[in-house]
């Protein structure tokens, strides 16, 4: 604001700011790269391991379930850790 009041130039002051707001747009890029990244290896290590669980299961324990709802229930549980 003195710069102003005294006729200063102010266009280092808006270059910094300009850089800063640049700066300030990758890192948070970033930040949701990473977090995308991070939640789809955890919803993924979920599935894996229920899977590996159904692929366990005995004989009778499957018999007593729908045709198909295991796997729909792996999917659907899931698509529930999503951020």
């Amino acid at each position: 604001m003195d710069r102003l009041g005294a006729d200063g130039s102010i266009t280092g002051i808006l270059v910094l700011l300009t850089a800063l707001v640049v700066l300030g747009t990758v890192i948070e890029s970033f930040a949701v790269y990473v977090l995308e990244r991070t939640a789809e290896s955890v919803v993924l290590a979920a599935r894996r391991t229920l899977i590996g669980r159904l692929l366990r299961l005995r004989l009778p324990e499957v018999e007593r379930t729908q045709p198909g709802d295991l796997m729909s229930r792996v999917t659907s549980d899931t698509t529930l850790l999503r951020p």
